[in-house]
């Protein structure tokens, strides 16, 4: 009789494995903040390359530049596009090159150099004006 009750036990059935679709909640929330990482991380990285772009354009056309008049200029369309928080457009005279002289973060204009920009727009020649605009392209530089 033993035999037989042994020949009617039937195996354990096992339960179906878990699948892993659907995640549980938590996983969601992971995905989701892996998502926004990328995103940000993808908007920070096409700021910066934007920005490179930009500074190697603006340094190009600097280097094209002759006076410094026009030197001025594209300095002052760079202070505008770095500094948007300040009202930039409207300094002129030395309220400019008090701007100029705070944001640059290694070198200070002496008074000669300083009545030279101021004068420039109305002169042709300004003495020693390439050691100025190497002066002048250190702050941009130091802008970027």
């Amino acid at each position: 009789m033993a035999p037989n009750l042994l020949k009617q036990l039937h195996d354990i059935h096992l339960p179906v494995p878990i699948g892993w679709w659907p995640l549980a909640p938590g996983w969601y929330l992971v995905l989701a903040l892996v998502l926004c990482g990328i995103g940000f991380a993808g908007r920070y990285l096409y700021k910066k390359q934007q920005r490179r772009r930009f500074y190697q354009r603006i340094l190009q056309t600097y280097h094209q530049q002759t006076t410094l008049a026009s030197a001025m200029v594209l300095l002052k369309r760079v202070a505008t596009y770095t500094y948007p928080q300040e009202n930039i457009a409207a300094l002129q005279g030395q309220a400019w090159l008090n701007f100029l002289m705070r944001t640059a973060k290694t070198f200070q204009l002496s008074t000669a150099e300083q009545k030279s920009l101021l004068d420039a727009p109305y002169q042709k020649n300004v003495n020693d004006e390439s050691a100025l605009l190497k002066r002048l392209e250190t702050w941009l530089e130091q802008q970027r």
